[in-house]
């Protein structure tokens, strides 16, 4: 199991946060490979928020997961949203660590800037 593995140190808020979430998410894949590989999606979140650290886990209580979107028949086209799924985790923590990569949110301060005059 996780006999002999280093555990990553919690994600760090402080410095260059773009870059500490990198290293972080990193040594969570391999350490969740390399211990957890067995286990399932839940776990593994779960996992991954207790090695994340308390700032961590206190920051992940303002996330908002989006419900289940439904086709006319009421079939689910797209799943609902969930903290028990590493993969939205990852992309909610990638979302408020590495600004930078959130489009959406550049193209609206690109658009609404204001320009100097001289």
């Amino acid at each position: 199991m996780a006999d002999g593995l280093r555990k990553p140190e919690p994600l760090s808020f402080e410095g260059n946060v773009a870059l500490n979430w990198k290293h972080f998410v990193q040594e969570v894949e391999i350490f969740l490979a390399a211990a957890h590989g067995d286990k399932d999606d839940k776990t593994k979140a779960y996992i991954f928020l207790n090695l994340a650290g308390r700032e961590a886990i206190e920051r992940e209580k303002s996330f908002v997961y989006a419900p289940a979107i439904r086709n006319s028949d009421n079939t689910v086209r797209v799943p609902a949203e969930s903290r028990e799924s590493i993969a939205v985790l990852k992309r909610k923590f990638a979302q408020i660590c590495d600004p930078r990569g959130n489009v959406i949110m550049e193209r609206h301060k690109f658009n609404t800037r204001n320009a100097e005059r001289r």
